[in-house]
């Protein structure tokens, strides 16, 4: 059978097919060049910018938040408080809110020279921090916040009520709180559940406090002669009870049993007093929910898989018996089980596995870098090399006693780190397994086991 050779025309046309599909291969490796080079230009850009700004998860900045967060309370505690139970406020009585006043005027500045965060990266410029803030509604709401109206304006302004009315539009800094409130979870994650119910009791105290200072702007039953009194208001008490404690108290207590149901109260007589009062009652009931909601949080944290462990712990005790373990080492290994799967590095781990691995290798550099630093073979190493090597760690777990490598094996030079964190995390040399800290690379030379 005889081959015709193809016509010229359907050549060039598988030329030219040729052609162009050789043409676009190197378009698509041009576009991944030109995102590689764009994402060095800007990790090069991030390393060129200035640091002369604080870092926002600094020390400093964490005492500064929690110096911030107190302040606000105090002024949301006081301000109330004088404006309700002190009609004939002075300024002498403002001494501490004007005290706090000067700690937000420095933190003002510390806000303006503190970095932050975008697209996951620290920026510590302070010029871009500035502009940041100073173009924020933080900015505006902190600035409408400091203006000093009881310093300004005379005292007659108020009439008979308390000058501390000129100062409650501070309350305004009111908004910061759930931000704040929120970085002690960072701050005290290890005291998870004593932090929730603080905080829930905090709220608490707060909102009742709110509540009956609201509660005794109302004032006294006052009828006129041969009116019905409103029994919603409480009684005028005679002369010589007019203390401010007793007022309080009086007030604490109503508003603390309307909130938790524990009585009813009077029905209200005008419109205002019917709305504050309905306030009060949904406020309560939000208050139930959320405690209740803040219970089976903490409930589900505890317990886990409290009954998967259990049988797992049951079933190896039947597979340790049946084997004729001694009972010095059945006690050993079920109480290594039960460590491993009910305490709270087992929720640990079960986080860590979740984590993308760059945020596990990030985790892995804090805390073991200071750790690998103190290593002699690493003594004058730069930091870029340090990092680089705890980067390259792996946490392993081993019985007891069980040697990791002897003298003349290969890779017998290995560096163990770090060894022993079970003294720490258990507690106790009568654990059955062991952690070790352990280098991932095989070290080109040999010498003696270290």
């Amino acid at each position: 059978m005889r081959v015709m050779p193809a016509p010229a025309a359907s050549r060039r046309s598988s030329r030219s097919r040729r052609r162009s599909s050789v043409a676009r291969t190197p378009s698509r490796l041009t576009t991944l060049l030109l995102r590689q080079r764009a994402r060095a230009g800007s990790s090069e850009r991030l390393l060129n910018e200035n640091h002369n700004a604080f870092d926002p998860s600094s020390r400093f900045i964490r005492i500064c938040q929690q110096l911030r967060l107190a302040a606000i309370l105090f002024e949301l505690v006081a301000i109330p408080f004088l404006a309700a139970f002190h009609p004939e406020t002075s300024r002498s009585q403002l001494i501490g809110t004007y005290a706090c006043e000067l700690l937000f005027c420095a933190d003002i500045y510390v806000q303006l020279n503190t970095g932050y965060y975008e697209n996951g990266n620290v920026l510590r410029d302070a010029k871009k921090a500035r502009r940041k803030y100073l173009s924020s509604p933080a900015f505006a709401a902190d600035l409408l916040a400091l203006i000093p109206l009881s310093l300004l304006l005379p005292t007659s302004t108020t009439g008979s009520r308390s000058i501390a009315l000129l100062e409650m539009h501070k309350l305004v800094r009111m908004w910061r709180l759930p931000a704040l409130t929120s970085n002690l979870d960072d701050l005290y994650a290890r005291h998870f559940e004593s932090l929730k119910l603080t905080k829930m009791l905090g709220f608490t105290l707060l909102l009742t406090h709110f509540v009956a200072c609201g509660r005794f702007s109302f004032g006294y039953s006052h009828p006129a002669p041969g009116e019905e009194p409103n029994h919603w208001l409480p009684h005028a008490p005679h002369e010589g009870h007019h203390s401010t404690r007793r007022q309080y108290l009086m007030s604490l207590f109503w508003a603390f049993g309307l909130l938790t149901g524990g009585f009813e109260g009077e029905l209200p007589h005008h419109n205002v007093e019917f709305a504050f009062t309905i306030a009060v009652g949904l406020c309560g009931f939000t208050l139930f929910t959320s405690l209740c909601a803040t219970f089976f949080l903490l409930s589900k944290c505890e317990s886990g898989d409290a009954e998967l462990a259990e049988a797992r712990v049951h079933q190896f005790q039947h597979i340790l018996a049946f084997h004729r373990v001694p009972v010095q080492l059945q006690a050993q290994a079920v109480d290594y089980l039960q460590r491993y799967h009910t305490q709270a590095e087992a929720n640990d781990r079960e986080a860590a596995r979740r984590l993308c691995p760059s945020i596990s290798v990030d985790i892995q550099v804090e805390l073991l870098e200071a750790t690998v630093a103190l290593v002699p073979v690493f003594a004058g190493c730069d930091t870029l090399f340090v990092r680089a090597v705890t980067r390259l760690l792996e946490l392993i777990a081993l019985p007891g006693r069980i040697p990791l490598f002897r003298a003349g094996d290969h890779g017998d030079a290995m560096y163990i780190v770090h060894t022993g964190v079970l003294h720490t995390v258990v507690g106790a040399a009568h654990c059955y397994g062991h952690y070790g800290y352990v280098l991932h690379v095989i070290s080109t030379f040999s010498g003696p086991r270290r």
